[in-house]
């Protein structure tokens, strides 16, 4: 047991690098974390986008049955081609979306000092300046550089999860579009 009095007991310190170390890689987790899901739904994009190619041209030979009918088959087909082009727009918005989110986000290097840290920075200066650099950082610039990174990756992972959300919502929409789509030219099919 200690004697001293609890005022004279030292407080642990904080080593700030390690924490700014750890929550760097934990902010750059979440921005790798967003890149793999958009790439996992641009697959499922893609798939939905074949899907509706190939089913294209069965539509064509129903599109052409609807004209010889006229009034219902006029509205049969306005409501065919509405949810065909609804359906292909919502999945092409929804993969520009998600190409949005996997697009790299590069800083403008010349409105910032040069940083130790920021690859695009450390490209943009001769490799002598990059070495008296390392050579002359104290550990509260370190710390000062590694919290600039994590909070200009953080608004980069937020705005990628911002923009998945939206590419998710896209993407069901156009899933759902897809859906009547398709439903309409199957009973269409029996229909007519």
């Amino acid at each position: 047991m200690s004697t001293q009095a609890p005022e004279q007991l030292e407080k642990p310190t904080l080593n700030r690098l390690a924490v700014c170390e750890y929550q760097l890689r934990m902010t750059l987790e979440f921005v790798q974390m967003a890149d793999r899901k958009a790439r996992f739904l641009m697959r499922i994009g893609l798939g939905l986008f074949g899907a509706t190619f190939i089913g294209l041209p069965p539509t064509i030979g129903v599109l052409k049955g609807y004209l010889d009918q006229g009034g219902s088959g006029l509205a049969a087909f306005s409501a065919v081609v509405a949810m065909y082009a609804i359906c292909i727009g919502c999945l092409t918005v929804a993969m520009m979306k998600m190409i949005s989110v996997v697009r790299p986000r590069i800083l403008n290097h010349e409105q910032a000092a040069p940083s130790p840290f920021f690859f695009q920075s450390i490209a943009h200066m001769p490799m002598d300046q990059y070495k008296a650099m390392m050579e002359n950082l104290e550990p509260d610039d370190a710390v000062d550089e590694l919290t600039t990174m994590i909070y200009h990756n953080s608004v980069v992972a937020d705005a990628k999860f911002r923009k998945l959300d939206q590419a998710i919502r896209w993407l069901l929409g156009g899933g759902l579009f897809g859906f009547v789509f398709a439903l309409l030219v199957i009973v269409s099919v029996r229909m007519f």
